[in-house]
């Protein structure tokens, strides 16, 4: 096949490549990568948690070695295909099993198996004792591993209760204001309009204002029912209103808290505790997540921040830098 063809001629200039000293032995070794070796020095050997959720079960045969040239019909080794023992691809094996030996050993599960000429055999009692063992120990490591994953996530919630609140927090205002929402549906719809006109494009922030009590915070609210329907794509929308939670009070409490919540609707990291303790930092995060989320262009992200006069350090300063 054209593929053999192909990697054969990879392997035997990567040989002639590493001779000469153009390549180092590092970089040789990488022609001779199967991708299931890759997948695995990529997710298990490279990252420092690799072992979440990884186990790597092991059948070492005893005595293999003493039998491996005296039957070219045994299946528990690699070939070439004229018949003979593919030793690269076994000393391959033997280099990431110590690989994995040496980063990982917690994720190893080792089966050692005596040495018989029907071993692969389902009827071979000592076959069929491993494979039986073999599914009991997968079952009870998946499901170890989900448990264990679970009470991670649980520890998560538990760190960022306070995030979860603030945001249920404003939801339920923003409910209890659109209970009795009725007419500006033409001015719903002008605002649809410059959002859609807006999405996908650099723009400046969008302005509502107007005197007290003439109903800007409820239309506010409506417009963060509406904006999924109004974009008619997958839409993230953040909604605070400002001066009604401590947290939304002054800029030093809003930003980590709408920083927090963008990396979370979008999967993106958490900001790490040094950005947090100086706030210029805090709003160089939030202009790289804006842009980060803009270049994404999948999903629109509507932030609808209500009541901007609000805020302690606006109604002093009069102005917004970060924004």
């Amino acid at each position: 096949p054209e593929e053999a063809t192909l990697t054969s001629v990879l392997r035997s200039g990567a040989q002639e490549a590493r001779k000469l000293g153009l390549i180092t032995q590092e970089q040789w070794v990488r022609y001779h990568w199967s991708v299931i070796e890759w997948e695995i020095d990529r997710g298990l050997l490279s990252l420092t948690d690799g072992d979440q959720g990884a186990t790597v079960f092991l059948r070492e045969i005893q005595d293999l070695n003493k039998h491996i040239l005296d039957d070219c019909a045994l299946k528990m080794v690699d070939r070439l295909a004229d018949g003979c023992l593919d030793t690269d691809a076994q000393n391959l094996l033997g280099g990431l099993k110590g690989r994995i030996a040496d980063t990982q050993p917690g994720v190893l599960k080792t089966h050692h198996l005596p040495w018989s000429r029907d071993l692969v055999n389902p009827k071979n009692k000592t076959h069929a004792r491993y494979l039986k063992e073999l599914g009991e120990q997968f079952v009870a490591r998946a499901n170890h591993q989900v448990l264990e994953h679970l009470r991670e996530l649980e520890a998560g919630r538990q760190e960022l209760a306070w995030l979860y609140q603030e945001i249920r927090h404003h939801m339920a205002l923003s409910a209890e204001a659109t209970r009795t929402f009725c007419g500006r549906q033409g001015l719903l719809a002008q605002l649809g309009q410059r959002l859609r006109q807006s999405d996908g494009h650099p723009h400046s922030p969008l302005v509502l204002f107007g005197p007290p009590g003439i109903g800007k915070t409820a239309l506010m609210c409506k417009l963060a029912e509406q904006t999924s329907g109004l974009l008619g794509r997958k839409t993230v929308t953040v909604l605070r209103l400002l001066g009604m939670s401590q947290m939304s009070s002054d800029a030093r409490g809003l930003l980590p808290s709408l920083c927090f919540q963008l990396c979370l609707a979008y999967g993106l990291p958490l900001p790490p505790a040094q950005v947090l303790e100086a706030h210029a930092r805090v709003v160089q995060l939030f202009h790289t997540l804006l842009h980060t989320v803009s270049c994404r262009n999948f999903e629109s992200l509507v932030i609808l921040l209500d009541s901007m006069d609000d805020m302690d350090s606006i109604c002093r300063a009069r102005r917004v830098p970060w924004l």
